[in-house]
């Protein structure tokens, strides 16, 4: 994964976020509402429903949200900055 060089936080993310994808463990369990004693087990789907997530859940993807908006504006930033490069060489070549 060439951007897991540039930002190292990147590998981790797509390994976690990917489960949600592939019906993981994880995206699975999230959606437990409850487990019975005989072994029931309740899925609940939406935004009110499922299990309520943790201060440190809701911490951490906020600040995952926050790191990706910036590594796209890097990108953007990177890339407007190349083109104009590229412009101004096209330029002084002329």
């Amino acid at each position: 994964m060439r951007v897991g060089k540039i930002y190292s936080w990147v590998p981790h993310v797509y390994k976690e976020a990917s489960g949600f994808v592939h019906f993981s463990r994880v995206a699975l369990f999230s959606s437990v509402q409850e487990i019975s004693g005989d072994g029931t087990v309740r899925f609940a789907v939406g935004s009110r429903l499922g299990r309520r997530w943790r201060t440190a859940e809701r911490l951490e993807t906020a600040r995952a949200f926050d790191e990706a908006t910036k590594a796209v504006l890097d990108m953007v930033y990177s890339w407007g900055y190349t083109k104009a490069m590229a412009a101004s060489q096209r330029v002084e070549n002329k």
